[in-house]
């Protein structure tokens, strides 16, 4: 909110820029408010990576305050070509995180950390700017609103997202994260046609994992990137300089702290964000698992009376079988006792008798 000016401040001797409201002092609004918490929130900030605020007033109606000038572009001007090396990000975001480390300990939240945000000085050291509407921890009369939704949404937390007021350094954390996936991919974690749609994906979406945007993105770095995006602030690096110190460790070549999310986790991660479909998924996967579990069983069950079938057919073949042998041994000791009978009633000289029962072999032969 507002201009910047390019001056020469005599006293110190050097250039500075000036950002003065657009519109003249019509009373306490909220533009002024915000104006003129903008500059006190940053006047008392002194670090490396902020941004500094040197004097602050009103002349003629409009209200400015001086600041340091910082002769270079902005990490949103570096990333319009693509995203920065891994290294590069790392480094960037870990001085980033350092300054905002020290903007929390002064009890305040930012709340709009982006890569058109964040000023690169001539020797590659980045530094925090725009503090329009940052905002103090404990009991500050606020000119926001329960439910007003304050920030960019494509890197605001999804507590941001929800017009929540209970907002902390965590939210801040989303944001760092937010911008090192920027830097990484060339492209914010959400980025939908309309500011509502990316409300709704910050609010319920994973994003896409860096590594499939940009394959040159190692794996620890990715995992700390996406441990800053978690959805629940508990789930994020606690404070700006835990976040600093695992960037560090990473730079270093050091195992860093943050794991990643196999699969299994993020499917159960998932499911506590999207309790009704998980419900209807689990319902789903029951039924079918009920199904198919049936299925099997009487597959099972037909299968094994085929089998007692086949069993019970081949018992009787060979019952058949061995039926037919006694009837053929029967037969066969039945034809050698009547030849027997024969023969001895032909040595009585019995032609009759001998006769008749060779006749009746005669009369099957013909048969």
């Amino acid at each position: 909110m507002g201009s910047v000016y390019l001056a020469y401040s005599r006293s110190r001797q050097c250039d500075v820029a000036i950002k003065v409201m657009p519109q003249p002092d019509v009373g306490f609004t909220a533009d002024v408010y915000r104006f003129q918490k903008e500059a006190h929130a940053a006047s008392t900030l002194s670090h490396p990576n902020i941004v500094s605020v040197f004097a602050m007033g009103k002349e003629k109606g409009y209200h400015y305050y001086v600041m340091e000038f910082v002769d270079g572009p902005t990490l949103r001007d570096q990333l319009r070509d693509g995203p920065i090396t891994p290294d590069e990000a790392a480094r960037c975001l870990e001085l980033v995180a350092l300054g905002i480390q020290a903007v929390h300990e002064k009890g305040i939240v930012h709340r709009d950390i982006k890569p058109s945000n964040i000023l690169m000085k001539a020797d590659g050291q980045p530094c925090v700017t725009d503090f329009g509407i940052a905002k103090s921890v404990e009991n500050e009369a606020s000119v926001t609103r329960q439910g007003q939704i304050i920030g960019t949404p494509s890197y605001m937390s999804p507590e941001q997202a929800m017009g929540r007021q209970q907002i902390g350094p965590g939210t801040d954390v989303y944001s760092l994260g937010a911008t090192l996936y920027a830097s990484l991919t060339g492209r914010p974690p959400f980025q939908a046609g309309d500011q509502v749609e990316t409300l709704i994906q910050v609010r319920t979406n994973d994003p896409v994992r860096p590594s499939l945007l940009n394959s040159e993105v190692p794996t620890d770095l990715e995992t700390i990137c996406l441990k800053c995006l978690e959805k629940e602030s508990s789930s994020r690096y606690l404070t700006a300089e835990s976040l600093a110190h695992e960037l560090a460790k990473f730079r270093a070549g050091k195992r860093i702290s943050a794991r990643s999310y196999g699969l299994l986790r993020r499917t159960i991660r998932w499911s506590n964000r999207n309790r009704m479909l998980s419900a209807i998924g689990v319902l789903a996967v029951t039924v079918t698992v009920i199904l198919l579990g049936m299925s099997i069983y009487y597959n099972n069950r037909l299968s094994q009376l085929i089998a007692e079938r086949d069993e019970q057919n081949a018992e009787l073949v060979n019952s058949l079988r061995e039926s037919r042998r006694l009837q053929q041994t029967l037969r066969q000791s039945l034809y050698i006792s009547d030849m027997n009978i024969a023969g001895r009633a032909w040595q009585s000289g019995d032609v009759r008798q001998m006769g008749l029962t060779i006749a009746q072999y005669e009369n099957a032969s013909e048969m």
